[in-house]
């Protein structure tokens, strides 16, 4: 057979399970043996195990760039829909590679003309839809029915149900998983101590992370549930409501520990974000930087003075932030809240107070009501700019980098609307009564430094520090006070 032109081959699977008759070197083979029956040079072999929906599979880059530098005459697959099956990807890379001379050729649907190999396109994007759809449905009546979807978790393996599905039923690991739990729900060991007590368990068996022990805390599979819907995505429909169904499986924690595990999960989660249980400095986790973002960290210097510096500085060193004396934060926040405290002693100020916020929140309501409706009517905008641009891209009016650029603009844009439509935040003169209540313990007194940390924690949602200005951000509740506007 005389050479006729160089080719590369393109195969995928979505998933390294598939195993139905077109798996990974199923395909190969089957693309090899047209290339030499038709006198191709085979240049270059591509493979993916990715989904066709995901335009940014690695190898498939790969081939198209390549083919794209007109190395090849053709890019030789299985089927039309091993391309992808994104109709707007699948259809502007057919019409790119075709205007550059290279054909895709695929070797079960020989002699497809661009029509044809467009209206495939079609049809596999259908396809996945659809499947998405079934997919989906079944997923929610076997959670429904208490079944298990997926892999299954630590301390369980997964049997087949009599009437289909998959049911967990515990294993070996049972006894260990448990043991997390009692250990955690102690309070005698930290996350980091428990993943130590686990990888140590299992003798380097598939290494968990601390991140994967947090997830296995708070999976309710243990006490004998199936959730639902937490980690469905799909390019089709939307993500739906997550749900929490009585398993037919087993329990292997109960639920007391189960619960007492979560609230210590809970409660750490907010101590990590202002310093610690007993934070070493007055404002330890509230302090930011505003250039790279990052927390600021305290330390004592050799003369006993408090310095607190951007922990990527510290850390990574490319962030060129300078640090700052505790001296001039205290300046800027407790001045203010001093002169707050101040005013807030005489019972004629804190009903003034009151008398102020509410008029300034029956003020804001009515602005909110009028910014609502400006609000729908941009989202109906930009949702019918976006239909617009997507009709330019499938018309061929529009190149697909240009494309995409537009439409994550808009996209953006759609987001910050739905976010400020979300965002309607009220505040109410009851949010500031603890203020109030610890104006009256203090009667007159200025605060000590522990009592100035739980004020602190109370009115600061965090210090900004950029070069050497410092910016004070108030919770909601505290912003419209007199000497803290």
């Amino acid at each position: 057979m005389p050479i006729v032109g160089k080719a590369a081959i393109y195969t995928r699977v979505s998933t390294d399970r598939q195993q139905d008759g077109a798996s990974l070197d199923v395909q190969l083979e089957a693309c090899q043996r047209y290339c030499e029956s038709n006198g191709l040079i085979v240049v270059a072999e591509f493979r993916d195990v990715l989904s066709g929906l995901n335009p940014d599979r690695l190898k498939y880059r790969e081939a198209i760039e390549l083919a794209r530098s007109k190395a090849v005459d053709k890019l030789i697959v299985w089927r039309l829909d091993r391309l992808g099956r994104d109709l707007a990807e699948y259809a502007t890379q057919l019409r790119d590679l075709k205007r550059q001379g290279v054909d895709v050729v695929s070797v079960t649907q020989p002699g497809e003309s661009v029509m044809m190999q467009q209206m495939a396109g079609v049809f596999a994007e259908q396809e996945s839809r659809d499947k998405s759809v079934r997919i989906a449905a079944s997923k929610l009546h076997r959670a429904k029915a208490g079944k298990w979807n997926g892999r299954p978790p630590l301390g369980y393996d997964k049997k087949q149900h009599p009437d289909g599905g998959y049911v967990l039923v515990p294993n070996r690991d049972a006894k260990l998983v448990r043991e997390l739990f009692t250990l955690y729900g102690s309070g005698n060991v930290s996350l980091y101590g428990l993943t130590d007590v686990l990888n140590e368990k299992r003798h380097g068996d598939d290494v968990r992370t601390r991140a994967a022990v947090w997830n296995l805390l708070k999976n309710p599979a243990y006490v004998g549930m199936v959730r639902h819907g937490k980690w469905s995505h799909s390019k089709f429909i939307p993500k739906p409501e997550v749900t929490l169904t009585k398993g037919l499986h087993p329990a292997i924690v109960d639920q007391a520990t189960f619960d007492r595990v979560q609230a210590r999960l809970n409660s750490n989660s907010r101590i990590r974000g202002t310093g610690g249980l007993r934070p070493t400095f007055l404002f330890a986790g509230l302090v930011y930087c505003g250039s790279c973002g990052r927390r600021y960290s305290g330390h004592r210097n050799p003369r006993e003075r408090i310095y607190y510096n951007c922990n990527r500085k510290v850390f990574a060193g490319d962030c060129k932030a300078s640090g700052i004396d505790e001296v001039r934060i205290r300046a800027v926040v407790l001045g203010p809240l001093e002169v707050l405290f101040g005013k807030l002693h005489q019972a004629e100020m804190r009903t003034m107070v009151r008398n102020d916020l509410e008029r300034e929140l029956a003020a804001i309501d009515a602005k909110a009501n009028v910014g609502q409706v400006e609000l729908g009517a941009e989202q109906s905008r930009l949702s019918t700019k976006l239909t617009r641009i997507e009709d330019l891209y499938l018309d061929g009016s529009l190149s697909r980098d240009r494309y995409l650029e537009r439409r994550e603009g808009t996209e953006r844009q759609l987001e910050a609307i739905k976010a400020k439509l979300a965002a309607h935040p009220r505040v109410s003169p009851t949010d500031i009564e603890p203020l109030f209540a610890r104006v009256d313990e203090l009667d007159g007194e200025l605060p000590n430094d522990d009592e100035w940390r739980e004020i602190v924690a109370e009115t600061v949602e965090r210090i900004v520090i950029r070069e050497h200005d410092i910016s004070v951000v108030w919770r909601e509740a505290y912003r419209s006070l007199p000497s803290l506007t």
